[in-house]
């Protein structure tokens, strides 16, 4: 402000030293600004003089009034006297002005503090009297709340003297309960009396029983004992259960045997020797009656076929028998097998006796000795001269490998049959795995649907099956069927067709793909 009042001209002032007029201090905006806050003190003074705590504040500022007289006197005195040092008073007088603005905001800051904190207390003065009355009311109201509990603690009352009425009424009937009971328990007592007596007598007779269940007890060991022992006379303990994982290798046994039979067939009767076209196929055999054989003359493929039935058919006559019987005592061994299995336990222990005899004697090379004998009368007209000696022996070791395998799953309490395939029963087979098979060698089937019109011809390898019930098997193995519509059969009936058309007699045709051999001693190409 000092420096602005350099550059205006003067108005009712005094010259300076500078040549220029010294403005009037009653004219500058610091004589206004204190006339300003004066006069707001003064009404501030007025709006809080009916407060008690001003009285401090008004003093403060008559102090600040005084002070501010005693500092414009004082400029005033040092206008007129010292006018060549205005510069420096202008400055005192600035310094002073800011001193004098903080002084007054401070003030004025302290007295917003205190107005403040009036309000403040004012507030709080009205909080107390407002919860004051809020309790006022909730006491009014937990009055009236007892007022109204004690109404209705006294209509309990009164309930109560009468629930007490009732209850006493109870407890006179209840006393002469008691008294019933008291009697009762009387008659109890005796009874208790009694039983005890009975217990007595009881406890007597359980020590005369206990005694004896000893005795009978040592004569059940002394049974026990004579049981096992006939048990194992009889031979029930060579009979085992046979768990899955049994059946299993049992399974994979009979299949490599089924394969053993099929590799024999392959390795003996594929012989391609034209000498052994002239061989008659045995066509009058019953278990090859379904089969298209021409009366003279064969081929590789239907020599093979026969000779895995007719191995097929004293596999399962001979060695896949619960009992074999030999033809001379086939009639009276027959009914003596009929007579067995009209009871079931009968014919367990005579099949234990048979398997002891069996193990003992060795009686199962003797069977398949027979099996072979009879297998190898019938096919050793399909074979060259050169492999009769190889047949026999291989024939023979098959066989035996049979009645061992089969010997071991007739330990099985469960009895284990074997079955020829019949149409009939393959009809009604709904699980796949349990249809017969067919070997490829023989040709694939024409309709290669579940249930589709051909049928067993043939069995190439019989069925293995084991009783779990009277209506129920469990099926080891399926079988090997020959079925009419494999490539082999249609060729064969093809065959026998174009001989009818002929006119040959037999109604037989020339096997096809055959070549004539100079010598018929000649050895065979194969080994």
């Amino acid at each position: 402000m000092a420096a602005e009042s350099k550059t205006k001209p003067a108005i009712n002032g005094v010259t300076n030293g500078n040549g220029n007029l010294k403005p009037s201090f009653k004219g500058s905006k610091l004589y206004e600004a204190i006339r300003g806050m004066i006069s707001s003190a003064n009404n501030m003074e007025r709006e809080l003089s009916g407060l008690p705590d001003l009285e401090k504040l008004m003093e403060s500022e008559k102090r600040l009034r005084k002070e501010v007289e005693e500092k414009t006197k004082e400029i005033d005195d040092v206008r007129l006297e010292k006018e060549k040092e205005l510069a420096e008073k202008s400055s005192e007088v600035a310094a002073i002005r800011t001193e004098t603005e903080k002084q007054i905001r401070l003030i004025r800051e302290e007295k917003e503090t205190e107005v403040g904190k009036i309000k403040t207390e004012l507030e709080t003065e009205k909080e107390a009297r407002r919860v004051l009355i809020e309790g006022f009311e909730e006491r009014v109201g937990v009055h009236n709340q007892t007022k109204a509990e004690s109404a209705v603690a006294s209509q309990r009352l009164d309930e109560a003297q009468q629930h007490l009425k009732v209850k006493e009424e109870e407890v006179e009937a209840a006393r002469q309960k008691v008294a019933e009971l008291q009697e009762a328990s009387d008659k109890s007592s005796a009874q208790v009396e009694a039983l005890t007596s009975d217990r007595d007598r009881v406890a007597r007779e359980k020590t005369l029983l206990a005694a004896d269940l000893q005795s009978r007890e040592a004569e059940l060991q002394i049974f026990e004992s004579d049981l096992q022992q006939l048990q194992k006379d009889v031979g029930v303990n060579l009979l085992y259960d046979y768990d899955d994982r049994e059946l299993t290798r049992f399974r994979r046994e009979i299949d490599a045997f089924a394969e053993e039979s099929r590799g024999l067939v392959t390795e003996f009767f594929r012989e391609s020797d034209n000498t052994l076209s002239t061989v008659t196929l045995p066509h009058h055999l019953e278990y090859l009656r379904r089969v298209p054989l021409p009366k003279s003359g064969s081929t590789p493929d239907l020599r093979c076929l026969v000779a895995q039935a007719v191995i097929a058919r004293f596999l399962r006559s001979h060695i896949f028998q619960p009992f074999f019987l030999p033809q001379d005592l086939h009639g009276a061994g027959a009914d003596i097998l009929e007579y067995l299995s009209e009871d079931i336990q009968r014919a367990t222990i005579f099949r234990c006796q048979i398997l002891a005899a069996c193990d003992r004697n060795g009686s199962g090379k003797n069977v398949a000795g027979q099996a072979k004998d009879e297998v190898y009368r019938e096919l050793c007209a399909f074979v060259p001269a050169t492999k009769y000696i190889a047949l026999q022996q291989r024939l023979t070791r098959f066989f035996e490998a049979g009645a061992k395998l089969w010997s071991e799953l007739q330990h099985s309490k469960q009895l284990f049959l074997s079955e020829d395939l019949e149409d009939e029963e393959i009809e009604e087979i709904e699980d796949e795995g349990h249809r017969p098979k067919l070997w490829e060698e023989y040709g694939t089937r024409a309709k290669t649907a579940a249930g589709g019109p051909g049928m067993v011809v043939a069995t190439l390898f019989p069925q293995v099956v084991m009783e779990e019930g009277e209506d129920t098997v469990n099926v080891i193995h399926p079988g090997v069927g020959l079925w009419s519509d494999q490539t082999v059969v249609l060729a064969a009936t093809q065959a026998m067709a174009r001989g009818q058309a002929n006119g040959r007699v037999n109604g037989d045709a020339r096997p096809l793909n055959q070549r004539r051999r100079s010598s018929s001693s000649a050895p065979s190409g194969r080994s």
